[in-house]
């Protein structure tokens, strides 16, 4: 580390432009581990889920990486495929710690594979904004 630089990155605040690339990222991550968790207590491949809504399952396996931006019209044709349905809910923004920036979900969601796809998740948000930064 440069001499001078420790905690330079504690006082940055990101953009509003930021703020929301952030917000959309974090959506598609919830929606991922959402549906990775509903997909094990179901027992139903993606395979099998993808036949069910006909799309592929290269498809499915965009939105369980969160390289994707599935359309509500996909997020409903996916909870009934799965006998179940979705709720969208707008909460108010709060003043969040930095260092509590990961969405709370429930305990069943964090399996040792979801809490390895976070990881990768954060890391990757972390590497982009080191990068950003540089």
């Amino acid at each position: 580390m440069k001499k001078g630089t420790k905690g330079l990155l504690d006082h940055y605040e990101r953009s509003f432009d930021e703020e929301l690339d952030f917000a959309e990222e974090m959506a598609m991550a919830q929606t991922a581990l959402f549906l990775a968790a509903l997909l094990e207590e179901t027992g139903i491949s993606q395979r099998e889920l993808a036949e069910r809504i006909g799309v592929s399952e290269s498809r499915i396996s965009q939105i369980l990486d969160a390289d994707s931006n599935p359309t509500v019209r996909t997020m409903a044709r996916i909870a009934r495929a799965l006998d179940h349905h979705v709720r969208i809910e707008f909460t108010a923004q709060l003043e969040v710690d930095k260092a509590q920036r990961w969405p709370t979900l429930p305990n069943s969601v964090w399996s040792s594979e979801s809490v390895s796809v976070a990881d990768d998740f954060v890391e990757a948000v972390n590497d982009n904004n080191h990068k950003v930064a540089a």
